[in-house]
C-alpha cells in the first residue's frame, strides 16, 4: 500500500460520505418525480464538487509524498469506476436487446459506444432534445453523462496540478485554480443563457464545479476557526443545497441555483472537519455514511431500472411501483458495493500489478465500445413481432430521409431555395405545402398520390417546428421568422402556384404546449381585434389567431387559394411504449389508440376557429375522420403503420390523407 493510500485512509472524513448520500438521494428522488425536489438533479453538481475536492486532495498528497504517477492515478480511477459500470452496462445491454425496437436499440448501442470513450455527454447533447426531453428519458445510459464529464476533466487536471506544483509557487498554483474556475464559471453563465442544453452537457461549462472542490482542497479559501464559525458556515452550506434542490425550475436565472448548490457543498467541505459541528455530526451518522458509500452504485442502478419499468408498465408508475424500484435499487447498490466495488479497489489475485489493471481497463472499454458497434448491426428485430416488422418498414421510408437531408442544408445555408419539388415532375407545380414537420409528412403523401404522369405537382416548403405563420418569432430566436419570410417570398415569386396548403402540429402552437413564448408583430396582432371577444385572455391563442389571419390575408392578396389541413390525432402514449407493449403483451397496436371523443373535445376550440376562416378563397380539411376505427383512431391498417412516431404519420398514413385532400385541391 502506497504512502498516499495510507494517508487517505487515515484522513477519512465520514461527513463527506454523508454529503454524497444527500446528493444521491436528491438525484434519485428527482428521477422519481418527487414534487418537493424539483431541483434534485443538482445533486450531480454536489457530486462534482466532492469529486474535485477528493481528487485534488489525493493528487496533492501524492505529489507531496513523491508518490505521484499518471499511471497510478488512472489505475485508481479504473478500480473505482469500471467494475460496477461494466456490470450495469451488461444489464442495460441485455434489457435493451429484449425490450427495444430496432431503432431504439441502435440508439442505445451508439450511447454504449460513446460511453466506452467517456464521451456520452456529447452523444446525448447532440442526439436528444435535451436531458428533459421525452427521447432522452427513455435512454437507460442517460445518467452516464456525468461520468463522462468527470473523466474528461481528469484527462487534463492531474497534468495541470502536477505541472503547476513543480513549476509554480503555492501562491501562483492557487491563483491558477482561481483563474480556471472564473473562466469556466463565466463561460457557463454566458452559455446557459444562449443554449441551456450545451451548458448542461458540455464538460467545458462544468469544470468550474469540480474546480470549486479543488480550490477548497488546495487551501485557496481558509477561515479562522472559532467556536461558532464552522457551525454557521456548514449550516449556510446545507441551507443553500436544500434551497437549490427545492427552488430550481425554469427561468432565465435558473443557473443561480446551480451556483447555490456548488457554494453549499464547498461550505460544508471547508468547515466540517470539526466534528462538534452539528451538520458534520448528522452527515457522519451511520445511515448517511452507509448511503454515501453505496452512492456510486445506487446512481448507476436506479436510472436503468426506472427506464425499463416505465417502458414495460401499461400505466404510469404509481407510488408503490416507484417504492419497489427504489428498494430494488438499494439492494442492487449494496450488492454491487459489497461484491464488485470493494473487491476491485483492493489488490486482486488476478489484477495484482498496475499494468494488469490498466490492461484490463482498456480491454473492458474496448469490449464495451466494439460490443456497441457490433450489436447495432443486429438485423433480427423484424422477425420478433408484427409491430417490429411494421416499424422497420416505416424507418426505411425514402422521402422522410430525403427531407431530413434537405432540412440540414436549409439550416446551414440561408441563401438556398427552401422548396423541394413533389408530385409529377413533368407538370407545372401549382401547389405549395407550407409548414413544419407535419407538412413534410403530408408532402410525402402528396408525392405518392401524384407521382405518375398526368397528376398534380407542387413544392414543399417546410422545416421542423416552423408553424406557417407570418409575423411570429420565438423569444430569443428569429430563425423561424426568417424562414417563413423566405417561404412567403418564394411563393410570391412563383405565379404558377395557385394553391397553398398550410399544415402543422397546430395544437402545439395554439395551446403553446411547448412553452415557446411566441411574439407576434404589431402588424399581425392588429388582426386579433376582430376576435378579441373570443380570445379568453390567453396570449398564445390571441397571437395564433392574429398570425394565421395575417398569413391568410397576405396569401389571398397574392390571389392564392388557401387550404388549412387540421390537426392529426396523436397517439396517447410514448411511441416506444406502444411498440413494446404490443410485442410484450401480444396486443394489437390499435388497442392503444386514442378515442375520438377525447380528441374532438381537445381540438374543438381550434376546429371552430378554423371553420370561421372559411371563405371563397379559404378551405379547411380535417384529416381525423380518415383514421376513424369505431370510437377510436387506427394506428395500423392492413399490416402497415399509419404513424412513424407519436404525432407524425407514416408515408402510408399520409397517403390516405393526401388521397382525400386531392379532391379539395382539384376543386381549387
Amino acid at each position: 500500500m502506497s504512502k498516499t493510500t495510507q494517508q487517505t485512509i487515515t484522513n477519512y472524513r465520514p461527513e463527506i460520505d454523508g454529503l454524497r448520500a444527500v446528493a444521491v438521494l436528491a438525484v434519485v428522488l428527482f428521477h422519481f418525480h418527487v414534487p418537493i425536489l424539483p431541483g434534485g438533479l443538482l445533486g450531480v453538481d454536489v457530486f462534482f464538487v466532492i469529486s474535485g475536492y477528493l481528487i485534488t486532495q489525493l493528487l496533492l498528497t501524492a505529489i507531496d509524498n513523491k508518490d505521484f504517477s499518471i499511471a497510478g492515478f488512472y489505475e485508481r480511477r479504473a478500480r473505482r469506476i469500471l467494475p460496477a459500470l461494466f456490470v450495469v452496462t451488461v444489464f442495460t445491454s441485455v434489457g435493451a436487446f429484449l425490450i427495444f425496437s430496432s431503432y431504439d436499440f441502435h440508439a442505445y448501442n451508439n450511447s454504449l459506444s460513446s460511453l466506452s470513450i467517456f464521451s456520452s455527454n456529447f452523444f446525448f447533447w447532440k442526439s436528444t432534445r435535451g436531458y428533459f426531453g421525452a427521447d432522452a428519458q427513455e435512454m437507460p445510459l442517460l445518467h452516464t453523462w456525468s461520468l463522462s464529464v468527470e473523466e474528461q476533466f481528469y484527462l487534463i487536471y492531474p497534468l495541470i496540478v502536477a505541472g503547476a506544483r513543480k513549476f509554480l509557487s503555492p501562491r501562483f498554483f492557487k491563483a491558477l485554480l482561481v483563474f480556471l474556475f472564473i473562466v469556466s464559471l463565466g463561460a457557463y453563465s454566458w452559455m446557459v443563457q444562449r443554449d441551456g442544453n450545451e451548458a448542461f452537457y458540455n464538460s467545458l461549462y462544468r469544470f468550474w464545479e469540480l474546480l470549486a472542490g479543488g480550490m477548497i482542497a488546495a487551501g485557496v479559501v481558509r477561515l479562522k476557526r472559532t467556536n461558532r464559525l464552522p457551525a454557521v458556515v456548514s449550516a449556510v452550506g446545507i441551507g443553500l443545497i436544500l434551497f437549490s434542490f427545492m427552488g430550481w425550475g425554469s427561468g432565465p436565472f435558473n443557473f443561480l441555483f446551480s451556483i447555490m448548490a456548488v457554494a453549499g457543498a464547498a461550505c460544508i467541505l471547508l468547515v466540517t472537519t470539526n466534528h462538534k459541528n452539528p451538520v458534520a455530526f448528522l452527515l457522519g451518522t451511520r445511515p448517511f455514511v452507509f448511503l454515501g458509500k453505496i452512492s456510486y452504485s445506487l446512481y448507476l442502478w436506479h436510472w436503468p431500472l426506472i427506464v425499463y419499468a416505465g417502458l414495460l408498465s401499461l400505466r404510469p408508475l404509481t407510488f408503490m411501483g416507484n417504492a419497489i424500484i427504489g428498494v430494488v435499487s438499494l439492494l442492487l447498490a449494496f450488492l454491487s458495493y459489497r461484491y464488485i466495488e470493494q473487491p476491485f479497489r483492493r489488490p486482486h489475485p488476478v489484477l495484482k500489478s498496475r499494468r494488469a489493471v490498466l490492461c484490463a481497463a482498456m480491454l473492458v472499454l474496448l469490449v464495451t465500445g466494439v460490443g456497441g458497434l457490433v450489436l447495432s448491426g443486429y438485423k433480427g428485430f423484424e422477425k420478433r413481432s408484427a409491430a417490429d416488422r411494421m416499424l422497420a418498414e416505416v424507418l426505411k421510408e425514402k422521402f422522410w430521409l430525403k427531407m431530413l437531408k434537405q432540412n440540414n442544408v436549409v439550416a446551414k445555408d440561408s441563401a438556398i431555395s427552401v422548396a423541394v419539388r413533389i408530385g409529377d415532375t413533368s407538370a407545372v407545380p401549382a401547389v405549395a405545402i407550407w409548414g413544419d414537420s407535419h407538412a413534410q409528412v403530408l408532402a410525402a403523401g402528396f408525392d405518392s398520390v401524384n407521382r405518375s404522369p398526368g397528376n398534380n405537382a407542387g413544392y414543399v416548403c417546410c422545416y421542423p417546428s416552423m408553424a406557417p405563420l407570418l409575423g411570429v418569432k420565438k423569444n430569443g430566436d428569429s430563425s423561424r421568422f426568417v424562414m417563413n419570410n423566405r417561404v412567403f417570398h418564394f411563393i410570391s415569386q412563383h405565379e404558377e402556384i395557385k394553391t397553398v396548403v398550410l399544415n402543422a402540429r397546430w395544437l402545439t402552437y395554439f395551446l403553446d404546449r411547448s412553452n415557446q413564448r411566441f411574439n407576434t408583430s404589431r402588424e399581425a396582432l392588429a388582426y386579433e381585434q376582430a376576435d378579441s371577444a373570443n380570445s379568453k385572455g390567453l396570449q398564445s391563442k390571441k397571437m395564433f389567431r392574429a398570425a394565421l389571419r395575417f398569413t391568410i390575408d397576405e396569401l389571398t392578396r397574392l390571389k392564392k387559394k388557401v387550404i388549412i389541413v387540421g390537426p392529426v390525432p396523436e397517439i396517447p402514449m410514448p411511441f416506444n411504449n406502444l411498440m413494446i407493449h404490443a410485442r410484450f403483451y401480444k396486443r394489437s397496436l390499435n388497442d392503444f389508440a386514442g378515442d375520438t371523443a377525447t380528441f374532438e373535445n381537445h381540438s374543438h376550440e381550434l376546429a371552430t376557429f378554423f371553420r370561421s376562416l372559411v371563405s371563397d378563397n379559404v378551405s379547411v380539411f380535417f384529416p381525423a375522420p380518415v383514421f376513424h376505427n369505431g370510437n377510436r383512431f387506427a394506428i395500423e391498417q392492413d399490416g402497415h403503420l399509419l404513424y412513424r412516431d407519436g404525432n407524425h404519420l407514416s408515408q402510408i398514413g399520409a397517403f390516405e390523407v393526401a388521397r382525400r385532400l386531392q379532391t379539395l385541391i382539384d376543386r381549387h
